[in-house]
């Protein structure tokens, strides 16, 4: 009987920390992600001629808010700003080299769901969909020698993404949070197709 007792004891022990750790982890809760941007090249047409648009790499940051449920699924909130510079596009055969850059200011809700472990790794996968501003700089084309000066512009189009990451715990509170996200904006126009990135993203969120 002691010994049986002991057992109890320590087993009650053992697994407290992770009942009062899966309390923890659900509720309200809010995180800060930044982020390495990576467009795809932007394939099109005008007329015949075959266009292909071409972005750097750029960086993104973003701010969310929000709230999981005891069934595994989250709701969440989120603001974003990313940044790229322009590089070529190609008519044809002949590279016009671009100076300027790109910037994307986005809105977007997301529905998260994270799957139940025993350790400290939270595996999850979610979709969002939401609203992006783009805005490109004044820019500078230049091809053959002969350099041209455009004004910049703004619209607002739709924005969705996919989306696959591991909480890794660091304590009641503080999750360590690297994910990746593929993004695709409804901004087709001009003969070139939409836009969509590579988002790969480390983040923390904290519990409240």
């Amino acid at each position: 009987m002691r010994l049986l007792a002991v057992a109890l004891v320590f087993s009650a022990v053992i697994s407290a920390p992770v009942v009062a750790q899966e309390k923890a982890k659900t509720g309200w809760y809010g995180s800060i992600t930044a982020g390495y941007l990576i467009p795809n090249d932007t394939d099109g047409s005008i007329g015949n001629t075959p266009v292909s648009l071409e972005i750097d790499n750029g960086y993104s940051i973003f701010g969310a808010a929000g709230y999981k449920f005891g069934n595994g699924f989250r709701v969440e909130g989120e603001l974003g700003y990313s940044t790229a510079d322009l590089d070529k596009v190609k008519i044809g055969s002949t590279p016009v080299t671009l100076n300027g850059d790109v910037q994307l200011f986005t809105a977007t809700g997301g529905l998260f769901y994270d799957l139940t472990t025993k350790s400290a790794f939270t595996p999850y996968v979610g979709v969002g969909v939401g609203v992006v501003r783009e805005e490109l700089s004044r820019t500078r084309a230049t091809a053959n020698g002969v350099t041209v000066t455009t004004n910049g512009g703004s619209e607002t189009n739709l924005t969705a993404f996919g989306e696959a990451g591991v909480g890794v715990s660091l304590g009641s509170k503080i999750e360590l949070v690297p994910s990746y996200r593929y993004q695709w904006i409804d901004d087709g126009s001009g003969g070139l197709d939409d836009t969509t990135a590579h988002l790969f993203r480390l983040g923390l969120r904290y519990w409240f």
